[in-house]
């Protein structure tokens, strides 16, 4: 019996990446993946590391602003992940745009089954306009979709990624000092989202997913305070965490500021934190975790 086919776009993506290992390691033999990258060095590390498992099927040259690429990406298959693609040089307008062109697409060639990866902020719209805009569109359109018939989705809303603090805590890096708003998220590994798609990919009971928005977060909320003294165990090294007004960030982007300035309206409830992750793929990386393969990102230069 033929494996049914999971396209997944963009497979080098931080989800993308950790759904395209699990299905070929974990969940290996349910299903074939056909991940879909930009370019031949965006795909060469999968290839190299993926290139003897029969049920691996990378495709190159697929780009969300060029529908002709699309086709291969989806051609064949029941089963498709969407990661909201970003090219920071051209900014965050036309992000769920693009979104939605790869649901199109995908739609058109016969996909039954679509994975949303978008983000916690479509709860906020009115505060968090910038970066809701990328999701909240593209939200809907799923809806329209499924309402018409036309595909099944779960929607993933990812939560505040400890990849984010890298920069946050920059100073660290120089003086070994943090000043930042002593704020409480549930900081989220960005490769768990990959691995909720990949249970609900490999899942026996699927449809009790569609239709479903699933807030993936970090286990427990933690303030900012403890994060910063999470990091300096982790890397061995003190830092001086001095509590701040968010008033002071005024050196941030807007869209970040926008997020800040909600987090901190509305308190420790701000950004979800659900069990969701555990209960679909058994377990939920805490941020102590994610800091042992990753606490060198806070290390000064010369260590």
């Amino acid at each position: 019996m033929s494996l049914p086919t999971v396209a997944i776009v963009t497979g080098n993506s931080n989800s993308g990446s950790a759904a395209l290992n699990d299905l070929l390691t974990r969940y290996n033999g349910t299903v074939k993946v056909r991940a879909a990258f930009r370019s031949q060095s965006k795909a060469a590390p999968f290839i190299e590391k993926h290139s003897s498992n029969v049920n691996f099927h990378p495709v190159v040259g697929v780009d969300a602003s060029n529908k002709a690429s699309l086709g291969p990406a989806f051609e064949g298959v029941t089963m498709a992940m969407i990661v909201t693609p970003h090219d920071p040089s051209q900014g965050m307008a036309n992000d769920h745009a693009l979104s939605n062109a790869m649901i199109e697409a995908a739609v058109e060639a016969g996909v039954q089954y679509i994975v949303y990866v978008g983000s916690w902020t479509v709860h906020a719209p009115e505060d968090i306009k910038i970066i809701s805009a990328r999701f909240e569109p593209t939200e809907r359109y799923l809806n329209e979709l499924s309402t018409a018939g036309k595909v099944q989705f779960t929607s993933l809303r990812s939560g505040f990624f400890n990849n984010n603090l890298i920069a946050l805590f920059g100073q660290a890096k120089t003086s070994n000092a943090v000043a930042f708003p002593n704020l409480t998220i549930p900081v989220v590994d960005p490769a768990d989202m990959g691995h909720v798609a990949a249970a609900l990919f490999a899942s026996d009971n699927q449809q009790l997913h569609y239709g479903k928005a699933y807030d993936i977060s970090g286990p427990e909320p933690l303030t900012i305070k403890e994060m910063v003294a999470k990091v300096a165990q982790a890397r061995g090294q003190p830092i001086d965490y001095t509590d701040t007004a968010v008033s002071s960030l005024t050196y941030l982007p807007e869209f970040l500021l926008q997020v800040f300035q909600y987090i901190d309206k509305v308190g420790a409830t701000a950004v979800p934190c659900d069990d969701v992750t555990k209960r679909l793929t058994g377990y939920q990386t805490s941020f102590e975790e994610w800091l042992e393969s990753n606490y060198q990102t806070f290390l000064p230069a010369s260590s």
